[in-house]
């Protein structure tokens, strides 16, 4: 058994790299990492469509103790033409894929992919072949060159590979290889889902693993298998009392709940009965419908009733950015459009608001954390708390606090800048404010290319230029 799994490794390594080794364009030293070691990444993008960038930045797909992990990395160049770097693998890395980019150009390996599988690391074949199936590119973060993919038999062949080398994987791949079962065999794929789940049952499941149980659920017919299903939520929501089942549950009856009072009571005592830190690894399909509505509706109705922002201010941490972005925007922008609220109280709902807003950029939540990377995130962020940002700036602006007004605008200019004629407006004054005419010279231009000038920046200009 030791020799055939020897082999089947080499052939794996062979399989995935055998076109790097004759150009070298992709080069991991040394050959074989072991978890928690240091080596080296060399990119040699000569024949890629990276050969002309001035700069190579990376993303780096790690496939550890099933779950995956995005990491941003750089290159520098080196003396010979390769780019390189330098990384440690995690502590239990089983795959590690690699795509380089510059600018809007992306380099993914194409056929061949540009990774390398683990020996002796739990999860190493199955994060293969969820790498290159097709029917699982919209679960993994890491998007492989169409020509990079193989059959769902293939797939399956992997899958049953990693369970015959590491038995104790089969409770974390019951679900991708239930999956596969329904779509390669259709009419047995019934009985082999119950029997794998009855198998399940039997050990105990963490979190992830049993929102694997509730997904395995849904490959069964619901009013065909009613009873099975029914039978198994029960086992669920009676073993863990507690866990991911039960907790979905009471999210549904309190999204459901008409009374607004009954609804923030029974929300609090959700809270305390499942704990956030006890649910950061797993993010169901419940929590996405309902958490942010229950929450908004109960900070909303407190709001409109008693005109007490207080469970607001007191709850930013416990928001979503989402909803941080949602408050932030009734409460701030709207009301500094409509006149509606001085300048001097938006201030003081700024400066409360907007260390929590930054801090969010820092980190990424949960929802995107086996999706993206931090440098991903932060650009979505941006994109998301962009308008947010620019009423901020416009107060502080009113307020005569220029150096934040220009340190927001700053910020911001990446998606607004010269497509904005708003934003163009106010940057522009900035400048002209901070006599920085020759800048304001040449962004007035670029301006102008794209048609988005205002009547005052026109107005300026004539009499600067």
């Amino acid at each position: 058994m030791r020799i055939i799994k020897k082999v089947i490794f080499f052939l794996s390594i062979c399989f995935l790299t055998v076109l790097n080794a004759q150009t070298k364009t992709f080069e991991i030293i040394p050959q074989f990492p072991k978890p928690r070691e240091q080596f080296t990444i060399s990119y040699n993008p000569i024949a890629t469509n990276l050969k002309n960038a001035t700069e190579i930045l990376g993303l780096m797909y790690i496939y550890d103790n099933f779950k995956w992990i995005v990491k941003d990395f750089s290159l520098i160049k080196t003396r010979v033409g390769t780019w390189e770097t330098r990384e440690q693998l995690s502590d239990h890395a089983a795959l590690v894929c690699c795509v380089f980019y510059s600018d809007s150009e992306i380099d993914n390996g194409g056929k061949q992919t540009y990774s390398l599988i683990i020996e002796n690391s739990p999860g190493s074949y199955l994060g293969w072949a969820m790498l290159q199936a097709p029917v699982f590119q919209n679960d993994i973060p890491v998007k492989v060159d169409a020509s990079s993919l193989v059959n769902d038999s293939v797939t399956l062949k992997r899958i049953n590979t990693e369970i015959i080398h590491y038995p104790q994987s089969r409770l974390v791949t019951f679900y991708p290889l239930l999956r596969l079962s329904k779509i390669l065999e259709p009419t047995t794929a019934r009985e082999h889902i119950k029997s794998e789940l009855r198998y399940v049952l039997k050990h105990s499941l963490d979190n992830l693993k049993q929102y694997d149980v509730q997904k395995t659920l849904k490959l069964l017919e619901e009013t065909k298998d009613k009873m099975f299903i029914d039978s198994v939520q029960n086992v669920l929501v009676k073993t863990y009392p507690a866990g991911v089942l039960a907790r979905d549950l009471a999210l549904k009856k309190i999204f459901l709940e008409p009374n607004p009072v009954l609804k923030s009571k029974a929300y609090f005592s959700f809270v305390q009965k499942f704990p956030k830190s006890e649910f950061e690894e797993v993010y169901t399909e419940a929590e996405h419908l309902y958490n942010d509505q229950i929450y908004k509706a109960i900070i909303n109705y407190s709001i409109k009733k008693d005109n007490d922002i207080s469970i607001l201010m007191n709850s930013l941490k416990e928001l979503s950015f989402a909803n941080l972005i949602h408050f932030s925007r009734d409460l701030i922008s709207i009301s500094f459009n409509s006149k509606k609220t001085s300048v001097e109280i938006l201030k003081v709902y700024i400066l409360t608001m907007m260390p929590e807003i930054q801090a969010r950029e820092n980190y990424v939540p949960k929802e995107y954390r086996e999706k993206l990377s931090l440098n991903q995130w932060r650009k979505i962020a941006l994109q998301n708390v962009a308008p947010e940002y620019f009423s901020f700036a416009k107060i502080f602006e009113k307020l005569q606090n220029y150096k934040e007004s220009q340190r927001l605008l700053e910020k911001i200019k990446p998606e607004f800048g010269y497509k904005n004629a708003s934003f163009n407006e106010m940057y522009y004054r900035m400048l002209i404010r901070n006599e920085k005419i020759t800048e304001a010279k040449s962004f007035f231009e670029e301006c102008v290319k794209e048609n988005k000038v205002s009547a005052e920046m026109l107005g300026v200009a004539k009499k600067y230029f």
